[in-house]
Formats: structure tokens, C-alpha cells, sequence
């Protein structure tokens, strides 16, 4: 293995930095801060990450390849940015409030019990994702594409079904008004 590349290796409580062009596969992140880590063009190959924090990295063509992310905080990040060759992406019980996620596609992904307050979603091809038990409070959700997407349990959404593709997708009753809202009516 050269001193770039990273193959199976655990790293506990480190603090990045300086990781500009590093590959990193098959490897498991616990309890590591990313936020001083320059990240530019790195590479995560089916990684694991528990209880990190990356929030406002700029992720600016860095590679998550089958990655999956559990309670980690990661606020503000612009994954527009990411190297979207095959992007994949699982979430679990992280904290994603302010995140870009605008024009990608996030067939690859799921969102499971995260914090996605005032994310932005506009003109992102989300079909068929889960996005499942998630706070939505100000996110936006323009031009997106929802077609067979999950969005069951998940609360605070504002889609307008007129301005979004919507078909066959999947809400809870109890979140139903989220779709309704600018119709300024009352349920009960």
C-alpha cells in the first residue's frame, strides 16, 4: 500500500488534516473530526463513519463510493460539489441541517432518522430514495424529482405537488398536510 492509498484500516478519535488526493477503501471511521480536513479529490470507497463530524467540509470532487454515515454531524455541507461517479451514500441518525444536495442524483442514497432542516433538494433527481423518519423543517424541495420515493415518517416537509414530480411516492397520513400547505387549507 503507498503512503496515499488506504485499504481496511480503522482510525479512532483522529483529527484530518490535509488529506487533499488520499484514497481510503473498505476502511471504518469512529468518533473522527473532519472539520479542519482539506478533502479536495479524496477518495471513500465503501467506508463506514460512526459518530464523525464533518460539518462545513467542502467535499469539492471527493468521491463517497457505498458509503454509509451513522449519527454523525455533518451541517452544511455543499455535496453538490462531490465526484458523482457512482455516489452512493446511506445516512443514519445524522445531523444534516443546511446541506446542498441540488441538481444530483441521489438514487444511490437513503436517509434514515436524520436532521435534514433547510437542506436543499431543488431540481435533484431523488427517485425511488428513502428518505424515511426524517425532519424536513425548511428544506426545498423545487423542480425535484420524488417519483417512487419514500418519504414515509418523515416530518416538517413543504412539497408542492405542482412544482415537483410526485408519482407514486410514498407519505404518511399524519404528514400529509406538507403537501397541501400552499392551498392554505385546514385538516383535521
Amino acid at each position: 500500500m503507498s503512503d496515499h492509498h488506504f485499504y481496511d484500516q480503522g482510525f479512532n478519535s483522529k483529527t484530518f488534516q490535509g488529506t487533499i488526493g488520499l484514497e481510503f477503501e473498505q476502511c471504518r471511521f469512529t468518533d473522527c473530526d473532519f472539520t479542519s480536513a482539506l478533502l479536495k479529490e479524496t477518495k471513500f470507497i465503501e467506508c463506514e463513519f460512526e459518530n464523525c463530524n464533518f460539518s462545513n467540509v467542502d467535499v469539492f470532487k471527493v468521491s463517497f463510493q457505498d458509503c454509509a454515515f451513522s449519527n454523525c454531524k455533518m451541517i452544511g455541507i455543499g455535496f453538490h460539489e462531490c465526484n458523482v461517479f457512482n455516489l452512493s451514500m446511506k445516512f443514519q441518525q445524522c445531523n444534516l441541517a443546511h446541506s446542498i444536495f441540488a441538481d444530483m442524483n441521489l438514487n444511490g442514497c437513503s436517509f434514515t432518522n436524520c436532521d435534514l432542516k433547510e437542506s436543499d433538494f431543488g431540481y435533484a433527481d431523488l427517485s425511488e430514495i428513502i428518505i424515511k423518519g426524517c425532519n424536513l423543517a425548511g428544506a426545498t424541495f423545487e423542480q425535484t424529482n420524488l417519483i417512487k420515493a419514500d418519504l414515509r415518517d418523515s416530518i416538517h416537509y413543504r412539497i408542492d405537488p405542482d412544482t415537483n414530480q410526485i408519482k407514486s411516492a410514498k407519505f404518511s397520513k399524519e404528514s400529509i398536510s406538507g403537501l397541501l400547505i400552499k392551498y392554505d387549507i385546514t385538516i383535521d
